[in-house]
């Protein structure tokens, strides 16, 4: 039957891991106006720079770690340097070959291996199941590399990623909601009868201080490093607009960065 049941979702999300995805939009190819969202996923991708990991978050994600692993292995460019029961990590290479414009995003970088994943998981009876998260603005620099010029907090993730094995999906123009519920089978072993349930995984809330010090920081650093003196940036400090303009505005400088504390989820559009 259909009910709001995102709503409830995405309270939910302040103490567990998830996502939420809402859009009242649709173009063909593009955009649906589906909602859809999850709880508690068994596997989770994170990635930072060219270091990545696959971490199962409970039994049923265990179950998942030797195929995984096997299908990373097999990826030329990639070297795996830690395997255990519920991880999986390592690092891409770099690459000697030249690539050309148009084909610079086929180069090894973090999207090879999530594209191993996808051909791992995907399949054309099913549109739905696949990784679900948030993608970090450093991630360009897979394709653009150069030098840095402001220091990344330790804990920063480029890329994090969840595999859900249970969705829920709504359809408000149609008032139909349903809930896709997957088991998997990795040699013999299954994940039927296990608990979906994972450790409870609290939001941590950045104090508007620290986004608007960053803001300030980012925006020295750009004065110090021009050659000649020019108009000065027109970035927003946070404490005067939202953190997601904030963030939109940070792209358009092109030495600026503001750190991914400035951007906190909403209801609109959440990852945990």
């Amino acid at each position: 039957p259909y009910e709001r049941e995102h709503d409830t979702l995405a309270h939910t999300l302040d103490d567990r891991r998830g996502v939420l995805l809402s859009s009242s939009f649709e173009f063909p190819g593009r955009y649906t106006r589906l909602d859809m969202g999850f709880v508690d996923p068994p596997v989770v991708f994170t990635a930072r720079d060219r270091r990545f990991t696959v971490e199962a978050l409970n039994g049923r994600g265990r179950v998942l770690i030797p195929d995984i692993a096997e299908a990373l292995g097999g990826l030329s460019t990639v070297e795996l340097s830690d395997i255990g029961e519920d991880h999986v990590a390592g690092e891409v290479r770099q690459s000697d070959t030249r690539f050309p414009e148009e084909q610079r995003s086929r180069q090894p970088s973090i999207f090879s291996v999530l594209r191993a994943l996808n051909d791992l998981f995907g399949s054309h009876e099913d549109e739905h199941l696949g990784f679900y998260g948030a993608f970090g603005y450093d991630l360009v620099f897979q394709f653009e590399p150069m030098r840095l010029r402001l220091p990344r907090p330790e804990d920063q993730r480029d890329l994090v990623l969840y595999l859900p094995d249970e969705i829920l999906i709504v359809d408000h123009m149609r008032q139909h909601s349903a809930v896709h519920r997957y088991e998997f089978e990795v040699a013999g072993e299954s994940t039927r009868g296990l608990p979906r349930a994972t450790p409870p995984a609290p939001i941590a809330r950045t104090p508007p201080s620290r986004c608007r010090l960053t803001a300030i920081t980012a925006r020295a650093n750009m004065r110090a490093s021009s050659e000649r003196p020019r108009k000065p940036s027109s970035a927003a400090i946070c404490s005067r607009s939202s953190a997601a303009s904030c963030s939109r505005r940070a792209v358009r400088t092109r030495r600026a960065r503001f750190s991914t504390a400035c951007v906190r989820p909403t209801r609109r559009l959440m990852a945990r």
